[in-house]
């Protein structure tokens, strides 16, 4: 499903054949994806630009060491998965042609002046001016993205509406759900929470990628990751559609726009690494990040043996995602001490929050001076709340349907049988002639048992 991508680029297997080529229609949207393929899946692609004729499979193997016949799978896999390769069928077996789309642009990208490749076509008028420093847009991006996460952590465990369009869009996602007038955070909402800041802003990006024209978003989120960081870009180029996403893509950080100060718009640096290469580390940051950033210096959690926990943080965010497993029994300007029990593991358990996406929060959120330390967490902490969630899911409720009074031994027996060849028998005592089974067989068993008595003895 669409919701296992980790990338935009893996959403582009999702896509219809027809909208891919929609996108390879521009160089950039082309480059993006060159750039983001393994290393051996580039070597094919180089290899191919300029060849006409579909490969045979067998061709394409000899390219590569016969040892490492893995890679060469997962490299044309990934090829076919995004559409940059078709598969056709010939007389000596099965054979790759390379997207004639894609083939063309990049051939004309290899082939262009070097101005041309820098700028790479993508319709965006540059003004030339630059009206914030970068930290002005660091720090528009970490507000921007507090502002998602302090939406859905209020201590009352309810969402607090900020943005219509951000609401609707949660909803989308299944980050929160609306019962009468008032909305509340579901499972999903709450590990959502935990996740990485790459995880959290691509499920946003997925979520608006569902309701709106793909094509369209996805092109320009190709652009943008060949803007320059600090640069002011007009709006007077872009469609109608693209100008509406940018109210959008403001809500999420991706870019700074005020149009009521300015017609200009300037991407931030998570907007620029969405599509590039790095998108995958350079947004990654550890969960509860508020700047989106990277550094293992930016670790703030001490944890102790004795399940006491050290934040040294100021940020309402932080605060905010440690009381979802944790309570606070000391504030200071700097530090935040918080406890952690079996009854406030319990509460983020009930909101849908496993003992192992606690555990990972605390690792990649460990203070420098506790990385130094291996582990970081203390074996007796981690272990704990693996236990706790044991304790809760030692026992399953599952719907069941039980049967007894047979008429005779023999009856109980076949019925018995018939339910285990099923699949469906969950219990059953011979002594009693009960048996318990799944509440969804019940069709199926009792016409069995009506059967069976039905036939002349």
């Amino acid at each position: 499903m669409a919701k296992n991508c980790q990338s935009i680029f893996d959403f582009l297997a999702y896509l219809p054949a027809t909208l891919v080529d929609e996108l390879y229609g521009t160089p950039c949207a082309c480059v993006a994806v060159l750039r983001s393929l393994p290393p051996l899946a580039k070597q094919y692609v180089m290899r191919l630009a300029f060849v006409d004729c579909p490969i045979s499979n067998a061709s394409l193997q000899k390219w590569s060491n016969p040892r490492f016949a893995t890679t060469h799978d997962e490299a044309v896999k990934v090829l076919v998965d995004r559409h940059v390769f078709r598969k056709v069928n010939t007389p000596v077996g099965v054979a790759y042609t390379i997207n004639k789309l894609f083939q063309k642009n990049l051939k004309a990208f290899i082939l262009s002046g070097e101005d041309n490749r820098l700028n790479l076509e993508t319709d965006i008028e540059e003004s030339g001016e630059e009206g914030y420093r970068l930290e002005d847009l660091e720090n528009f991006l970490r507000l921007r993205w507090e502002h998602i996460i302090l939406s859905m952590v209020p201590e009352s465990g309810k969402y607090t509406p900020r943005s219509d369009s951000m609401t609707q869009l949660l909803l989308q996602a299944g980050l929160i759900s609306k019962v009468d007038s008032s909305y509340s955070i579901t499972h999903a909402g709450f590990q959502f929470l935990l996740h990485d800041s790459h995880t959290q802003l691509w499920t946003v990006i997925l979520a608006y990628l569902e309701n709106h024209t793909k094509t369209t978003c996805i092109s320009f989120l190709f652009k943008l990751g060949f803007l320059k960081l600090g640069m002011g870009y007009s709006t007077n180029t872009l469609t109608p559609e693209q100008r509406g996403m940018l109210t959008h893509l403001d809500e999420f950080g991706l870019i700074m726009y005020k149009p009521e100060m300015s017609p200009l718009f300037f991407p931030t640096r998570i907007a620029i690494s969405l599509c590039s290469t790095s998108a995958v580390a350079s947004p990654a940051a550890a969960p509860g990040s508020t700047a989106l950033a990277t550094s293992e210096t930016d670790g703030y959690i001490l944890v102790e043996t004795n399940f006491r926990l050290y934040a040294y943080t100021n940020s309402s965010v932080h605060r905010a995602l440690l009381c979802l497993f944790s309570d606070v029994v000391a504030q200071l300007p700097n530090l935040i001490a918080c406890v952690i029990s079996a009854e406030s593991v319990r509460r983020a358990l009930l909101n849908g929050i496993t003992a192992n996406q606690i555990v990972s929060f605390l690792r990649k959120n460990a203070h420098p001076q506790s990385r130094k330390q291996r582990p970081c967490v203390p074996e007796t902490v981690a272990d704990q709340i693996l236990l706790w969630e044991g304790e809760r899911n030692r026992v399953r409720f599952q719907p069941a349907m039980q049967y007894e009074g047979f008429s005779s031994y023999d009856l109980y027996l076949q019925t018995k049988v018939h339910a285990a060849q099923l699949g469906v028998l969950l219990w059953s005592n011979d002594s009693g002639r009960q048996l318990i089974t799944q509440e969804s067989a019940h069709p199926a068993v009792k016409a069995f048992i009506v059967s069976a008595i039905s036939q002349p003895t």
